[in-house]
């Protein structure tokens, strides 16, 4: 379907992304798909947004997996060098530091974010006691009987809502594959939240 002047605009003006919609289109090199909603989105004039627990959680899920690639050319290094007794292999893993590549993985992310105008909202200001109560109350997206499953997306709805709030303005989607966030009361989290404002 093509955009044309008589298509009707979008009924919502902004556009939040959660961290496991953004790992699944390769943020930060963003997929076809993503790369089309923000392109579709800035020509309607739609504003888009990170959380800054988003950009905070992709970015450590990022680094946890090249840790973790890095330890295993180290291991397998180890392990060829072992197996080849008596011989000797002088097996080398070679590889930029991960210094290096957390600095371009960083720079990547920032050219995106400025090539696509995407800016970020920030982190809730609830206290910690306040989201342990949710907790304790598996208030969605706390999850009963996950052993305290749901922090992380807790923080993002709350961090979103209370940017929602401080634009009265905005309209929004939120972009996400986690179910537990269209079970959430918003006003569980933000007292006299319109939920009509977020979908």
């Amino acid at each position: 379907m093509s955009i044309t002047s008589n298509s009707p605009p979008p009924d919502f003006n902004a556009i939040y992304f959660d961290t496991n919609a953004l790992l699944e289109a390769g943020w930060p090199d963003p997929s076809v798909l993503l790369h089309n909603i923000l392109v579709i989105g800035g020509w309607w004039g739609i504003q888009m947004f990170l959380p800054e627990p988003v950009v905070k959680e992709a970015e450590e899920h990022w680094l946890r997996k090249v840790k973790e690639r890095v330890s295993r050319i180290d291991s397998a290094a180890r392990e060829l060098e072992r197996v080849a007794k008596p011989a000797v292999c002088d097996a080398k893993a070679e590889h930029a530091s991960i210094e290096l590549i957390h600095e371009q993985y960083r720079a990547k992310r920032d050219e995106v974010v400025a090539r696509y105008a995407i800016a970020t909202s920030p982190f809730t200001k609830r206290p910690i006691e306040d989201i342990f109560g949710l907790a304790t109350k598996y208030v969605m997206p706390f999850e009963h009987d996950k052993k305290g499953k749901g922090f992380q997306d807790t923080v993002i709805l709350a961090s979103i809502l209370e940017h929602l709030s401080t634009v009265p303005s905005l309209k929004a989607v939120l972009i996400t594959k986690d179910d537990a966030f269209g079970k959430s009361n918003y006003q569980d989290l933000i007292t006299g939240f319109d939920g009509r404002r977020l979908r």
